[in-house]
């Protein structure tokens, strides 16, 4: 019998501002295999392996945020080595503080589950019909408690409440039976522990403060940036935006993996209260809002929220009072608008939020 074929296998970890990482892991008796960084900000490094299931780990100086004596905070590289697991893993050993990968013909895949009724011709109810009932798991398991807003490893499945097959065949008895499935997203903030956070927080978080001070009571961990990097001078920074990179795929990953039908993006209310708030489009009728939000230091940074709340789905939609012409990115998307006038055209489907930030350069 010839002996099984193997594959390269990308590892890739973004990490700009650290200068050394080593991929440790089973496949090579935990011995260190140097990455290489590219201009992008990607440490990126292939190895030979064939299918099987295996262990590694990120081995990296990490940096942290050290609070001098004058109360400021600053960015520290320590000069011991950590070993850290990846933030993209999809699944995890925690008494080891691994992260684990499964290889099948040559590919990283996440298990074996087949769909059951992808294929089937099943007559969902039209959006305008839905009716919303929000299910909590963690109340038909004997062990599991918690609410899951302090999350660690944001690809993976809390494995108290069962397996990705498990998840995988629960979405496929709902749509069996004419249920959509939407997901709850936590998507501002993490815990402590997360590998994001323990790498380096300064692309990804809110590092220097708590993003909203005024109310204490309302921090749950460290909060995603969206909307300022820290860095700017240095040169990945222009191009990419690290927290939206990551929430963007993990949404992307729920719904291609998973084939969830939508996604409920969880922001605690501090995130809207704030004296840098503007609601400059009230369509009562239509029941349709916009406002904008912006940054303290810097009034160009800013961010344009347009919320449908009604039912009915609008085309060739009109925004007025748009404070800013020029350039503006859509959040979660690829997609560009350039605002010539002081309104916006644009079409809206039932109960959807539209979120752009503004773009100087």
């Amino acid at each position: 019998m010839a002996p099984p074929l193997a594959s390269q296998i990308e590892f890739t970890l973004f990490a700009p501002n650290i200068n050394s990482v080593s991929l440790i892991g089973s496949f090579s008796a935990w011995q260190e295999i140097p990455m290489r960084k590219f201009n992008d900000g990607q440490w990126r490094l292939n190895v030979s392996l064939e299918d099987g299931e295996y262990e590694y780990a990120f081995r990296l100086q990490p940096i942290v945020i050290e609070k001098r004596k004058n109360g400021k905070k600053e960015p520290v590289q320590l000069n011991k080595f950590q070993d850290v697991i990846d933030p993209y893993a999809m699944k995890v050993n925690l008494s080891k503080n691994v992260g684990v990968v499964t290889i099948k013909n040559g590919m990283k895949i996440i298990d074996e589950y087949e769909w059951k009724y992808d294929n089937e011709a099943v007559n969902f109810p039209q959006n305008k019909d839905l009716v919303i009932y929000e299910l909590y798991i963690g109340d038909f398991t004997e062990k599991e408690h918690s609410w899951g807003y302090a999350i660690r490893h944001f690809f993976c499945i809390r494995s108290a409440y069962g397996t990705s097959e498990d998840l995988k065949h629960f979405v496929d008895e709902c749509h069996h039976r004419r249920i959509r499935v939407i997901f709850d997203a936590i998507c501002n903030h993490a815990q402590g522990e997360c590998p994001l956070y323990q790498i380096d927080p300064t692309p990804y978080f809110y590092w220097n403060q708590i993003h909203h001070p005024e109310h204490p009571e309302e921090h749950w961990g460290p909060e995603f940036n969206y909307e300022k990097i820290e860095a700017e001078e240095d040169k990945w920074t222009r191009d990419v935006k690290p927290a939206v990179q990551f929430m963007s795929d993990l949404l992307r990953y729920y719904i291609e993996e998973f084939h969830i039908d939508g996604l409920r993006l969880r922001h605690h209310s501090a995130a809207i209260r704030s004296d840098n708030l503007n609601v400059f489009h009230a369509d009562m009728e239509r029941q349709v809002l916009a406002y904008e939000r912006w940054s303290s230091e810097n009034e160009d940074d800013r961010v344009v929220v347009i919320a449908n709340f009604s039912k009915n789905e609008y085309k060739g939609y009109k925004v007025i009072n748009w404070h800013m012409v020029g350039r503006w990115e859509q959040v979660f998307g690829t997609s560009y608008i350039q605002v010539a006038t002081t309104h916006l055209i644009l079409n809206l489907s039932a109960h959807e939020g539209i979120v752009f930030m503004y773009k100087s350069k």
